[in-house]
């Protein structure tokens, strides 16, 4: 199925897991290499994205991503702040292929993918 026909129900939000790891780093290379999104213009080495979500997992940060047939589409994490006393702090990232932005002169994909992975980070 290709992005202009997107069905929603299609769209999985899940907490990330070592096997996304290959995948996000496809996408985050992707949204990286159009240099206008994210301050990095291109992913990290493989080993360092498996390192980054791997402590990212063990520290409970929330990461999310935002697939469809296993592959990711979209990403949102919250790094927290290292000190205790600012762990009410974080660092936002997020990104979403471009095949899966604004489509028919409306952002509801983004913001779908936004809003259901905001409301996972609420949730807990």
């Amino acid at each position: 199925m290709g992005a202009g026909a997107l069905d929603m129900s299609s769209v999985r939000i899940e907490p990330i897991a070592p096997a996304h790891i290959d995948s996000f780093h496809r996408a985050l290379d992707t949204v990286a290499r159009e240099k206008r999104y994210l301050s990095m213009l291109e992913a990290t080495p493989l080993p360092q994205t498996r390192e980054f979500v791997i402590g990212m997992i063990a520290k409970g940060n929330p990461q999310f991503v935002a697939l469809i047939a296993d592959e990711v589409v979209g990403w949102c994490d919250i790094s927290r702040h290292y000190f205790p006393s600012h762990a009410h702090r974080g660092n936002l990232g997020m990104g979403i292929l471009p095949a899966y932005r604004q489509r028919s002169g409306t952002n509801a994909h983004r913001d779908d993918i936004e809003s259901r992975a905001r409301d996972r980070f609420y949730q807990g």
